[in-house]
């Protein structure tokens, strides 16, 4: 999943308004934050996702963002959404692609990005709600501003230029 992890991410802002909306979509996309990552500091590797998206990375990470909310903003219930968060991450992306379990164990995973039309269409309304549930923390008179509709067209059209791009250009991976 690409822009939909983002969309995610703005989501949860309105169960945990405290919290920074970039903290919130850095950690709805934190197992691809790692994988860029490894990727960087060992070109070429093939245990980036295991390091990232297997079962075992994602349980750290949700664990890690949990920690990061308790111990910042002292509430265990922004703990739970940012693990949730991370957790959403894995979900997300079992529907669109594949991800390693664990070493040695399955990939597993519906590989929508195989399908670019159903891939958009999943991903334009995973958008379409974290965009409505943002949209939502807004007093009413702002929500339908410019600036937030203009959050909905960009999402579905960075997710457009994704399918696009990865279809015309199917050699393309996150690792070099």
């Amino acid at each position: 999943m690409y822009a939909g992890h983002v969309a995610l991410g703005i989501s949860a802002k309105r169960w945990v308004p405290i919290v920074p909306l970039w903290l919130l979509v850095v950690v709805s996309q934190l197992p691809d934050w790692i994988d860029v990552a490894v990727c960087t500091m060992r070109p070429g590797t093939i245990s980036a996702a295991l390091l990232s998206h297997s079962i075992s990375a994602i349980a750290v990470l949700a664990a890690t963002a949990a920690l990061v909310g308790r111990f910042f903003f002292g509430s265990w219930y922004v703990a739970k959404i940012l693990g949730l968060l991370v957790l959403s991450h894995l979900a997300g992306d079992l529907v669109t692609g594949l991800k390693p379990t664990w070493s040695g164990g399955p990939v597993i995973g519906m590989r929508l990005y195989a399908r670019p039309l159903l891939d958009f269409a999943f991903e334009s309304a995973v958008i379409a709600w974290g965009w409505w549930m943002y949209r939502s923390t807004f007093r009413p008179v702002n929500r339908d501003s410019l600036a937030v509709r203009g959050m909905l067209v960009g999402l579905i059209g960075l997710q457009a230029f994704a399918d696009i791009a990865f279809t015309v250009l199917p050699g393309v991976t996150k690792c070099w």
